[in-house]
């Protein structure tokens, strides 16, 4: 009975439906509101991609990770290209972003 249980809430979990995060530039509501781009607040990583496309001209259809910085506010974008942006959140203003160059 117990066993039976565990595989019925096991089943029943699985058949749940899944958010998954937004992380594509034509995902972000910018695309809808762009007057509402003025923010560096509770960006998800579609808002990330959608600034460093529309607002920097960065290739960066996508957003595959978000690194924070330590000791810092700033974090690292990692875009679906392989770019890596800089994110520098502003206060009431949208973020500032830089495109890392890494040198060997």
């Amino acid at each position: 009975m117990r066993k039976d249980f565990a595989v019925l809430l096991l089943a029943s979990a699985l058949s749940l439906p899944v958010h998954a995060e937004l992380t594509r530039a034509d995902q972000s509501i910018y695309n809808a509101q762009p007057n509402k781009a003025n923010t560096s607040q509770n960006l998800s990583k579609a808002d990330l991609a959608w600034h460093a496309t529309k607002t920097f001209g960065f290739d960066c259809p996508e957003v595959v990770k978000q690194k924070p910085m330590l000791g810092s506010h700033h974090s690292i974008i990692t875009c679906s290209t392989g770019a890596q942006v800089k994110v520098h959140p502003l206060l009431d203003r949208r973020p500032v972003m830089t495109l890392v160059v890494s040198s060997f």
